[in-house]
């Protein structure tokens, strides 16, 4: 097994833990909710191109491929829902274009126009580019600038040292998913699956800031367990 296949299984096992965790924290607030949720998604991401790259299913890898897009949309639209909720900020517009572009997005795949064609060989996954790559692109994008702006403006007004750390390990966690996740979409990736690297080195940033700067109130046995 290469690391086209590996690399996604290694951040979807990096999540798990992370996850069980937080889901059995209880009560959960509306924050735990959010950040569950995110991390499903993201999981199940990870997972699914695991398949995908894998020489399973081999009949069905353009289905895959759509699966893989529009959980891909999902995942950031809950991360860009979580921060919000991190921050005491409402929804606002952001989460309803976000939500929209979703059904969009998952709309066009269900009907067959996203995308058009791949062509896969061993692990290597490539799509037939055309107009549903901007269609896909620039919500993530949208979402993505929003969201470290955001974040951005509360780290600078903010005085006290320990929410400071939350919102700096947040910044790196989200600035590695933005890095490494348009990097992994473009060409110049050549079917390497950069974006997984991206999401493993998040999972590590967002349990070490659960750990020890309390990212998320969790209780001292489950902090000391996810340790």
């Amino acid at each position: 097994m290469d690391s086209h296949y590996l690399i996604p299984l290694i951040s979807a096992v990096i999540y798990i833990p992370l996850l069980l965790v937080i889901t059995l924290n209880r009560p959960w607030q509306k924050q735990h909710k959010l950040f569950i949720t995110y991390l499903v998604a993201v999981t199940l991401w990870s997972l699914s191109t695991f398949i995908l790259r894998s020489d399973f299913l081999i009949e069905y890898k353009l289905l895959l491929f759509r699966v893989v897009i529009c959980i891909s949309v999902w995942w950031v639209v809950q991360l860009y829902y979580f921060a919000r909720s991190f921050l005491n900020l409402s929804g606002g517009w952001g989460i309803r274009f976000g939500y929209a572009s979703l059904v969009i997005f998952i709309t066009l795949a269900a009907l067959g126009y996203i995308p058009p064609g791949i062509t896969f060989s061993d692990g290597e996954v490539s799509p037939t580019y055309g107009w549903w790559f901007i269609v896909y692109v620039i919500p993530l994008i949208i979402l993505a600038g929003l969201g470290v702006y955001s974040l951005g403006q509360r780290l600078r007004t903010l005085t006290d040292p320990g929410e400071r750390n939350k919102i700096a390990y947040l910044i790196g966690a989200i600035g590695v998913l933005v890095i490494f996740g348009f990097a992994g979409i473009t060409p110049l990736a050549s079917g390497y699956p950069l974006s997984h690297i991206g999401a493993a080195l998040s999972a590590c940033i967002l349990t070490y800031a659960v750990i020890k700067h309390e990212l998320l109130s969790i209780n001292a046995v489950l902090r000391r367990g996810l340790g």
